[in-house]
């Protein structure tokens, strides 16, 4: 605190850090989900359908643009021409740091991308899944979870 009673600098910088979370699952985490997860949205035929569905229940870009990206550079070859590709894993990805307040840096966030986009991909799918309470299925299918939620009048009504 300072002199006139309010709190320093250095502590909203610590409160901040201390709100940081981490990734629901680790970048190898891909089987996490099970072997069939995996199929269905990592498949060269769904990846970009699944990726660009991802990125719009996320609020973090529209399916479309997403989409078209990455099915290009699949259909293209990823290792050839990665460049329709890489930079809209890595704007997809910072989004989701940004909305969840993920701690991970830019530099980090990039190898990730660079290194294994596939992976990369499988663990921001595996995220939203986990905090937008869904799930995605073959062709970038995005399913909520239903919650029944009853009231004391519903329950006293059963009775």
């Amino acid at each position: 605190m300072d002199d006139k009673g309010y709190a320093s600098e250095e502590a909203y910088v610590q409160l901040e850090d201390e709100t940081k979370s981490r990734w629901a699952h680790s970048e190898c985490g891909c089987l996490d989900s099970g072997l069939p997860w995996c199929l269905q949205n990592l498949c060269p035929c769904c990846i970009a359908c699944s990726f660009g569905r991802m990125a719009e229940v996320a609020n973090v870009g529209d399916m479309g643009t997403c989409t078209a990206g990455l099915l290009c550079g699949v259909f293209v070859g990823v290792h050839v021409c990665g460049a329709p590709v890489l930079p809209c894993i890595q704007t997809v990805r910072r989004g989701l740091v940004q909305r969840y307040n993920i701690d991970e840096s830019f530099g980090c966030s990039l190898l990730h991308t660079l290194c294994c986009p596939a992976l990369a991909i499988a663990q921001m799918l595996q995220e939203v899944e986990e905090r937008e309470n869904g799930k995605f299925s073959a062709v970038g299918k995005w399913t909520p979870n239903q919650t029944v939620v009853y009231t004391t009048a519903a329950i006293e009504s059963r009775e």
